[in-house]
Formats: C-alpha cells, structure tokens, sequence
C-alpha cells in the first residue's frame, strides 16, 4: 500500500479488503459446494507415492522402481503428512485448495492496491473475478495442486514487487522455487524478475539480482542434484511421457486451447488485452512486468501444448494475475475515454467502469450456468462433462479395491488410468500411457501395446475404453490369451490372462 496515503485512507482500503476476502469466500463456499463431488484420477497418482513414503518403500509408485511419475512435489509430501495424521485425503486437499484459493485472492488484492493504492473499491471485482471464475472454483475442491501453485505464482510476484528480503537477501526466489517444486512452469517466472531486476533496477536492486539468482541456483540446483541421484534422471518422467516430441502439433494443440479460453472469456481477454497497452505507461509502478508476466504463462500451451482436462486446468493458475491485469486496464481505460472527453470526467470514467462491471457480471453468469445447471452436468471446455471424470474415479476406485481382493503376491497389471487404482490396490502396474513408467514413457504407441503383451501382465484394465481405441484389444496376442474377469460391471472392464483362476472374491461371475 502507497504510504503517501493517509491513515483514514489505509484504515479504510483495509475495510474493503476484507470484504472484497468476504466476497471471495462466500462464492468459495457456494460455488465449490456445487463442484464439490469433482475429481479426477490423477489426484491419486502422487497419493501413491505418498503412501509408498510412509511403508518405508521410498518415494516410488511401485516398490523397488524409482521413477518420478509426478510434478509437483510439494504436494505429494503435503498428501504424506495428512495420511500421516490419518486425515481422509481426497476431503482434505479439497479444503486446503479452497483455502488456497481465497489466500490466492487475498494476495491479489495487495498487488492491486500497490497499483491502485487510491481506488480501494476496484478489489471488488478483483475478488468477484478470481473467485467467482469457474476454472478456480473446479480446481480449488479437484485435489489437485493447480490453486496451491496459483498461491506460489502470485505470492512470488508479490514478494517481488514490494521488494521483501531478509538480511539483504531478498525472498522472492524461494517462494519461486517452492512453487517450481509445485509446478515446473513456475520456473519461468524467475528469468522474467531476474530480467527485470537487471535492466530497469538501480544499482543496488541489482545487487538484490545477483543475490536472486545465486538463491534460485542453489536452491534449485539442490533439487535437480536430489532428483538426478535419486531418479536417475534432470526432469520428470511426465517429461518424456506428455511434452517430448510434441513438435508443431502440440503448438496447434495449444493455440486452440486458447482459442477456446478466449472464447469463454471473452470479456475478461478483450478488456485485458487493452489493459495491458494501457498499464505500460503506468507511473512508475512496473506494470509492464505484470503484463509480461501474464503474457508469458498464457502463451505456454503454445510449448506444452492443450490438456483433456476440464475448465482450463492449464491456465487456472495464471488467471488470478490476469484478473488483476483486467482490473486494472478497466480503470485505465475509464481514465483514457475521461481524459479525452470536456468535463464530467469522473462521471464518464464511473460510467465506463460501470458497464465493464456489467459485462463481467454478465459473462459470468453465462460460465456458470453453462458450468453447472438442474440437470447435473458440469461442463468445461470443449464440452467436457466435469461429472464424467468423477464417475470414471469411482470405477478406478471399484477396480482398485476388487484387485485388492483377489490379486496374489507377483501379480501385476497394465493400466491406462494408474491413480485411484493403485491407490487402492498396491499391485505392480504397468503405466501405458507412461506417466509412472520410464519405458512406455519412450516408446511411441504401438512400440507401447507391444511392449504391454510382451510383459504378459496378470491384468489389463479397460475402463475408459482406452485399451480397444488405442488398438490393445485387437491385436491378436490379446484375443488369444485374456479374457474379462468377469460378468459384474467392474470385472468386464478388467481382463485376465486365460491361463489363471482370479475370479473369486465378491464380485466375481
């Protein structure tokens, strides 16, 4: 906040604060009750590995392999210690990606006011933006850690702009190492603030670089030098199995993923993007680093990509700074048209606002209603139902906990979708899609569906079709020697090798 302003001024931006948090909390609550029953299968993938830390096994998906079949780290520890206080894991991530998401407001709004430390009244559609967005609402109560790193990314900028440090050294990088150890992405805001540091600081703010830099190194040094000697291996298995080889097609990919986003955002996208011509010639306050920032996370999936997930899971994290960016362009462009125009300034600039207010309110209403209507399908971009991914769950669940049943020691099984089933049955699993296997990780798809036969698994799982639209079924070492387990909903999706009795136990035929 502006010390220039006086202390009735402070006192009451305060005031407002914690009612734009109050706003923020509210639409948390009544929002993320709707999406409540939201999960995906890959929230179990790092439960896993979780659950291996504490049996004393490591921190591996499958014992006795080491392969680093996750991302974020920080979250997966986060899961071991609330198995560890025997805390139920999907509720309680849920709880905490709420409270992430209302942190992540409450940040937000203190970048605001360092832009706009006179217009308090603008943290209301801040907050009304961020939390009232559909895509952090979905990924704040999934269990994921998409909001957490939305927090990281926010506080690192925060932390940069108001210039916090200890000792002389400043703090901001490791926050951003902590949330380069949530996400990877988060890496990329370092070279942005070291940059800026560098070329527009003074001298003794790149001074502050120099220490920045020599932080992040050591930090992150560390944590490549822990993951190469423990893994094998300078980045994560994700790596090869999700963004290798991706080339022009995932470039395609990704611009239509932002076609789309642009499409069910419109308002927000088109106002930012006026914004951020018009916060360059901010006063001194370094707004151009604010739009690189978000310029930067939001042509990401152009590198990496789009995702099959719902509700921009892709750009959730990045869409509170941008919200920020939208606010802020608002205000500017009120400024502009008043500026322009012979008396009644405030006037026009309060009109202006106002009916970018409106619009917002408008678009909003229209996400949400095509996010969650009477008849209970919750749907995301693409036309992605939220409800289809929740029901695929509850049958991973149900295949996990019917392998616990009958699998014997040695058994091992070839799965496409390996969270809630692992978590649920500690068998051996072969990773087709390669996410916690190093060799189908490197293979193309066929090499994949060859390799799987070859290592002739007790079991293939079927659940989400995925073994007969990728070809598995029909190839002929797998008409010849599996079968379905079963006649029960869960057994015909699971298939057995011909040669092996596991079909007792409830549940089978």
């Amino acid at each position: 906040m502006s010390p220039q302003l006086s202390s009735e001024s402070r006192a009451s931006t305060r005031r407002v604060r914690w009612g734009a948090v109050g706003l923020a909390a509210g639409l948390l609550a009544v929002l993320g009750a709707r999406y409540w029953g939201f999960v995906v299968d890959d929230v179990y993938i790092p439960l896993r590995y979780a659950q291996n830390l504490l049996a004393g096994h490591g921190l591996v998906f499958n014992v006795g392999e080491r392969v680093e079949g996750f991302t974020n780290l920080t979250w997966t520890l986060l899961g071991a210690g609330i198995l560890r206080v025997g805390l139920e894991p999907i509720i309680t991530l849920k709880i905490v990606g709420l409270i992430c998401a209302l942190l992540t407001t409450w940040v937000c709004l203190l970048i605001l006011e360092y832009y706009e430390p006179e217009r308090p009244g603008l943290a209301w559609l801040v907050s009304f933006l961020i939390a009232g967005a559909p895509c952090i609402v979905v990924w704040a109560v999934s269990g994921m850690e998409t909001i957490l790193f939305a927090l990281l990314l926010a506080g690192t900028f925060y932390v940069y702009l108001v210039g916090k440090s200890w000792r002389g050294w400043p703090l901001w990088p490791i926050v951003a190492a902590v949330a380069t150890m949530t996400r990877p992405e988060g890496l990329l805001i370092v070279p942005i603030l070291l940059g800026h540091g560098w070329l527009v600081g003074s001298a003794d703010q790149r001074r502050q670089t120099q220490r920045a830099l020599l932080t992040i190194v050591v930090i992150l040094g560390a944590f490549v030098l822990w993951r190469f000697s423990y893994y094998g291996d300078v980045v994560p298995n994700t790596y090869y199995a999700k963004a290798a080889g991706g080339g022009w097609r995932a470039g395609l990919g990704g611009a239509r993923y932002l076609l789309e986003f642009a499409r069910s955002y419109c308002g927000p996208v088109a106002i930012g993007l006026l914004g951020a011509a018009l916060v360059l010639t901010d006063r001194g306050k370094s707004a151009a680093l604010l739009v690189v920032t978000v310029a930067a996370y939001f042509l990401t999936p152009l590198k990496l990509g789009s995702d099959w997930m719902p509700q921009f899971r892709y750009l959730a994290p990045y869409w509170p700074l941008a919200a920020v960016l939208v606010v802020i362009g608002t205000a500017r462009l009120g400024d502009l048209i008043a500026t322009q125009t012979t008396g009644h300034q405030h006037r026009t600039q309060l009109a202006v606002s106002s009916f970018v207010l409106c619009a917002f309110v408008l678009m909003y209403g229209y996400q949400v209603v095509l996010a969650y209507n009477p008849g209970g399908k919750h749907y995301g971009h693409y036309g992605i139902s939220v409800d289809y991914h929740s029901n695929a769950v509850k049958k991973y669940a149900g295949a996990g906990k019917r392998l616990a049943q009958i699998a014997q020691p040695g058994d091992t099984l070839a799965a496409f979708a390996v969270g809630a089933i692992g978590y649920y049955c500690d068998i051996y699993i072969i990773d087709v899609c390669g996410l916690v296997s190093k060799t189908t990780a490197r293979q193309s798809w066929p090499e994949r569906l060859q390799y799987v036969l070859g290592e002739r698994p007790t079991y293939i799982e079927d659940f989400s079709n995925e073994a007969s639209s990728s070809g598995l079924t029909s190839l002929p070492e797998f008409q010849q020697n599996y079968v379905p387990l079963g006649d029960g909903p869960i057994d015909r999706a699971i298939f057995v090798r011909k040669d092996l009795d596991r079909s007792g136990g409830p549940g089978g035929p």
